[in-house]
């Protein structure tokens, strides 16, 4: 993956920024997303679409795409994430 900047950014700063395409944040600095092929993002589609269908019944709030702080310094976009309704 290529960085968009060897700049270090905060991660508030990367928090209230849109980036176009998404990007990642990883120790300071902004990462391109790993992009996947079209048959992947079909399947997440299909997978997030069955996911929600059934999300009452399973008690999940789903999100075909959302940032995931892993620590508090690395951020990740994920495919597609599912989360137990609090």
């Amino acid at each position: 993956m290529a960085s968009h900047t060897d700049t270090l950014v905060s991660v508030a700063e990367y928090l209230a920024t849109n980036y176009e395409p998404d990007a990642e944040y990883v120790g300071g600095r902004i990462i391109e997303r790993n992009v996947r092929q079209w048959g992947s993002f079909k399947f997440a589609g299909r997978v997030g679409g069955v996911l929600l269908q059934s999300s009452r019944r399973m008690e999940i709030l789903v999100a075909t795409e959302q940032r995931m702080a892993l620590s508090s310094d690395r951020f990740r976009i994920p495919g597609c994430v599912c989360s137990p309704l609090v």
